[in-house]
């Protein structure tokens, strides 16, 4: 080893001890995810399977009495390993005085420490050498989105880690042979143990990566494999060892997974066909629309990819596709084409297959390792072409120019790690110009992470009422007591929709731009003017916080009840003082007003509505039936047009 080579290979050490120590130590900042309340269940219910005889772990077509009312939520989740999910439950029990999310989160961070490593690996692997692994380990970690979801999230993160942990023992395999083959061999039964148990779906997809690996490495590495191969005694030893760890990762699997253990080789298959294409129906900002997530264009995950990491990365793969002809004369053909096919078969794969997608990449989290080895081997490529044009035939000093420039076009993504923390996965890039220009355009806080933010603030400045808890209330599934990491003494905390929030009696709701009018969030004018905490990145609120100043809300709603129709109007009117942008609220009271015979002033509330929310078709509707009974017919028609031009919209959504 060249002696700058050991230098980079400490660096690559150091920054792997420090990210091994401050991720984990950051974790607990963020907050409890859409769907971790689902998965802390879900969790729960293994353990129930193996120490309890229960069996709802086993299929959630039917729930138990303790589910009721969760069909929605619970449906396919069998299909699912439980390694980090019954893992966590462990610890949990084992550490009941450390909150569960803090526990979750700790956990989570250290898979994306795995994750990030494994990528500087393989980088370092394929290039041999350590500079392009630290230049791909500073990569993956400044990649925002994979920085903040590394902490809270328990399905993608864990799976990409042992995806790319199980990759590289592999490579390792094929460049080492004999040596440290039981490392190795260790390594790739943790890893694919990891990728099988959380998503055993993706974990089949190794099988393929592997044999593809192979077959590249066995017609295009032909010198490099000589070593070892052309042993056949050692070749087999190394084969079954491969061999043997993928079937003791596959076990370690399904040790965790209790519908996998019922049938060890069918319910895995039937998972692969049950994730292709799963029945969860998700309206998603893209584009500046709401689209079902079952019918996105094709490009879907590929545009959130370039659109949503650091340009360094997109410029750098894009350097890795124009120099990587010139650069294969150093890396080798299978170093270009395993690159190639890992960053884009699964993508393909999805194009081809027209595979239900969910909100931004995350699903696919796991092809982002190869991407930003890809970029790696492009800055590495660039700098190797501007050494040798300045060489010019004649030896000299090893200089790391590509290196740096790839860390000066990232350090934007570096600052924005820095000062967006703990919201690092809201990240746009400047190609959509950051935040600001994806605001309206694309899905911002749709894991719920700000919640955590929120949540500190209340437990702050929220004062201890001494006859009963501080309710709150928010639009945001499983919000309850583990969003408070135990300190539940003044709060009390639960779910309630937006469009019912001026149903119930609350002292405060928690407010996310996810599942409202869909017009609000498109003209950016959800955020209630009475907001007494608001979560921003950049200028831009990611979610708010609302004190409850009247109960005249709730008074209309009684008083539509009793068809007591002036005094609803009365009340709502009152209330919309406090919440001027509440379109929900002004359609109630446009309704109360109808109903009471004040058709003009309804039509005017109504016409504010269609200002606020230019896309609300129930409010166009409205208005078309006022404007008939007013006699308006020119205005009736118009707004009728309006109505079922935005109802035809929404049908064409639907594939």
């Amino acid at each position: 080893m060249q002696p700058m080579e050991k230098q980079w290979r400490l660096v690559f050490i150091a920054l792997a001890g420090i990210i091994t120590i401050l991720l984990p130590a950051l974790s607990s900042a963020y907050g409890q995810t859409g769907d971790e309340w689902l998965q802390m269940l879900y969790g729960r219910d293994i353990w129930d399977y193996f120490f309890d005889n229960d069996t709802q772990a086993l299929g959630y077509d039917t729930l138990l009495p303790r589910y009721h009312g969760m069909e929605t939520q619970f449906k396919g989740q069998e299909l699912y390993g439980g390694m980090f999910d019954f893992g966590t439950e462990i610890l949990h029990r084992w550490f009941p005085s450390i909150p569960h999310l803090v526990l979750r989160h700790f956990c989570n961070a250290l898979t994306n420490v795995v994750l990030i490593i494994s990528t500087g690996l393989i980088a370092r692997r394929l290039a041999n050498r350590w500079s392009v692994g630290v230049l791909a380990l500073l990569l993956v970690l400044f990649s925002p989105r994979i920085f903040g979801e590394g902490m809270n999230n328990p399905k993608d993160i864990p799976f990409a880690a042992g995806f790319a942990l199980a990759v590289y023992s592999v490579l390792a395999f094929l460049q080492d042979g004999e040596k440290n083959k039981w490392r190795h061999a260790v390594l790739l039964a943790l890893g694919f143990g990891l990728a099988f148990g959380v998503r055993a779906a993706g974990g089949l997809l190794f099988f393929a990566y592997v044999v593809v690996m192979f077959l590249l490495w066995l017609f295009l590495q032909k010198e490099s494999r000589s070593s070892w191969w052309s042993d056949k005694k050692v070749r087999n030893r190394s084969l079954l060892i491969i061999a043997g760890s993928i079937l003791a990762g596959y076990v370690l699997g399904l040790l965790t997974w209790p519908w996998g253990l019922e049938s060890p080789i069918g319910h895995p298959i039937e998972s692969l066909q049950g994730m292709t294409n799963r029945e969860t129906k998700i309206h998603t900002l893209f584009e500046g629309r709401y689209q079902w997530n079952y019918a996105m264009p094709w490009y879907y995950e590929l545009k959130w990819i370039i659109i949503s990491n650091p340009v360094s990365v997109i410029l750098g793969t894009l350097l890795f596709a124009v120099l990587g002809i010139l650069g294969r004369k150093k890396t080798g053909n299978f170093t270009l084409l395993f690159v190639l096919f890992s960053a884009l078969f699964p993508l393909v794969y999805m194009m081809y297959k027209h595979s239900s997608v969910y909100d931004t990449w995350r699903h696919v989290f796991f092809v982002y390792p190869f991407w930003v080895v890809m970029a790696a081997l492009g800055w590495m490529y660039l700098n190797d072409f501007i050494q040798e044009k300045m060489a010019k035939g004649q030896e000299v000093k090893e200089r790391y120019i590509g290196h740096g420039i790839a860390l000066l076009v990232l350090f934007p993504a570096i600052m924005w790690t820095v000062r967006s923390h703990p919201n690092q996965y809201v990240y746009f890039n400047e190609l959509v110009g950051g935040i600001r220009g994806a605001n309206g355009q694309y899905e911002l806080d749709y894991y719920y992470n700000s919640s955590q933010q929120q949540v500190n603030w209340m437990l702050k400045n929220v004062p201890h009422n001494p006859n009963r808890k501080t309710l709150v209330l928010a639009n945001m599934g499983g919000f309850g007591p583990n969003c408070l990491h135990g300190d539940t003494a003044n709060l009390g905390t639960g779910y309630l929709s937006y469009p019912r929030m001026g149903t119930m009696t609350w002292d405060y709701y928690m407010l996310f731009p996810r599942l409202i009018p869909e017009g609000l969030v498109k003209s950016k004018s959800w955020l209630p003017q009475n907001a007494v905490n608001v979560v921003k990145v950049d200028g831009v609120p990611l979610s708010a916080l609302i004190k409850r100043t009247d109960t005249n809300d709730i008074a209309a709603e009684h008083a539509m009840a009793a068809k007591d129709f002036n005094a609803a109007a009365t009340y709502y009117g009152l209330h919309l003082k406090s919440e001027p942008n509440n379109t929900i609220m002004m359609l109630n009271y446009a309704n109360a007003l109808a109903q009471g015979n004040h058709l003009p002033e309804a039509v005017a509330v109504l016409q504010q509505v269609t200002k606020i929310n230019p896309e609300d078709m129930n409010a166009w509707q409205f208005l078309a039936q006022l404007y008939q009974a007013m006699g308006n017919q020119a205005a009736a028609q118009d707004a009728n047009s309006r109505a079922q031009a935005i109802a035809s919209e929404l049908q064409e959504e639907e594939p």
